[in-house]
């Protein structure tokens, strides 16, 4: 059984692509407070930063009962894969 990100740098590259082309205002990665699912968030930070832009990145942890425990601005950083 394959991880669903398997390839972060594939995900990423994509994300940086939407993000350059699509105009965003901003971006909101919304994850479970459980550790797999941060990941996304991660390849998100990377994606910004890889497309240049100054897009406001926020990240919102919910919890396994869908209750919002955190919000908190991002930085966008380059990540290695």
């Amino acid at each position: 059984m394959h991880d669903k990100l398997d390839q972060p740098q594939l995900y990423a590259e994509k994300m940086a692509e939407i993000v350059r082309t699509a105009e965003l205002r901003s971006l909101t990665m919304i994850h479970m407070e459980v550790p797999c699912c941060s990941g996304l968030t991660r390849i998100a930070q990377h994606a910004v930063a890889a497309a240049g832009s100054d897009v406001p990145l926020e990240d919102v942890t919910v919890s396994i009962r869908g209750e919002v425990l955190a919000t908190q601005p991002l930085s966008p950083v380059a990540l290695r894969f």
